[in-house]
């Protein structure tokens, strides 16, 4: 017989032990505990006072105890699975996971207007990303490294009826974070250069918003980097390697933008050049919270620092309806 492993050994003692803890809980003279046991020590008030005491504490903790049980019982054998390696190889993923479908995970969801009980009048923008099958690992922009991702992710309307439009092409690069327009006549958006070298950390990106009824694209961004000029002996552009000159191991990535009432735009920027000490080398940038003009015709103006966030990165600020944003 296969010996059980120590979880499960743990498990089953704490079982056996609120038992035990209720059989002592309940009155003396009806529980074998009491009789096999207790009656040894002494007969009379002795008797009665141990009894009593036992019977609290065991209240107390059965109490305290059977709350875990109940809550991690079934953690327990699904920890008896020989662990995983790391990072875990896509095999052991499907071994592991996978064995919990019964039959083949289906991926062709038919059409939204296909089911009648779903009624909507209105479009859906959304980043449409190459696939590279079961045996492949796309990468996305999120918290630990929200400069790479895939190139070729495009930035599709979705019409009520199903019809798929695609507003602006990912190409070399990839679009990013969009978000609609208090009219619903623009989607902002962030858009990667060229993410075809460098890991997917090259070329940079900066803020679009396009007009959809008539497909106008206005770009947003078209600043350099802005760092400190006096904290270090910086090169010309303060990207080139110079001989005995400091550079900026980032290309400029200008992310996440939210429009704000009033005609401004909040967005995440390394304009400034700060390294998080937490991502020492070549890891992320640091991602600050800035303010800038809304413009339908060309370049903003009018960029502020109001988040400063050295420390890591600030992502995705979102408007609330007092005014305050979360970023």
């Amino acid at each position: 017989m296969k010996s059980m492993k120590n979880h499960e050994v743990t498990f089953v003692v704490n079982v056996i032990f609120v038992l035990v803890a209720v059989a002592i809980s309940l009155d003396p003279p009806s529980t074998i505990l009491y009789k096999n046991t207790l009656i040894r020590i002494e007969k009379g008030k002795m008797m009665r006072k141990h009894s009593k005491r036992c019977r609290w504490i065991a209240i107390a903790l059965f109490i305290v105890v059977s709350p875990l049980i109940v809550g991690r019982g079934d953690s327990y054998f699904a920890m008896a699975e020989e662990p995983l390696a790391y990072p875990p190889t896509e095999k052991q993923i499907r071994e592991r996971y996978e064995k919990t479908w019964l039959e083949p995970i289906k991926l062709n969801v038919p059409a939204i207007a296909s089911d009648a009980s779903i009624q909507y009048d209105y479009s859906i923008v959304y980043v449409r990303a190459p696939r590279y099958g079961d045996e492949g690992k796309t990468t996305w922009t999120e918290v630990s490294h929200p400069h790479r991702m895939d190139p070729g992710a495009d930035l599709v309307l979705l019409r009520p009826d199903g019809r798929e439009e695609v507003l602006v092409e990912g190409g070399k690069g990839s679009v990013t974070d969009p978000t609609v327009s208090f009219d619903g006549q623009w989607v902002y958006y962030a858009k990667f250069h060229d993410l075809t070298e460098k890991h997917g950390r090259g070329g940079g990106s900066d803020i679009y918003k396009i007009h959809v009824p008539s497909r106008k694209v206005v770009k947003l961004t078209g600043f350099d980097f802005a760092p400190n000029t006096g904290a270090a002996n910086w090169s010309s552009d303060f990207v080139a390697h110079e001989q005995q000159k400091e550079h900026l191991r980032h290309a400029l990535f200008n992310l996440g933008p939210c429009p704000l009432p009033g005609g401004k735009v909040m967005f995440t920027s390394n304009r400034h050049g700060f390294r998080p000490p937490s991502s020492p080398g070549n890891g992320s940038p640091t991602l600050q919270l800035f303010v800038m003009d809304d413009s339908d015709d060309g370049p903003a103006g009018n960029v502020e620092c109001v988040g400063f966030m050295t420390v890591a990165n600030a992502l995705h600020p979102v408007g609330l309806k007092d005014g305050r944003v979360v970023g």
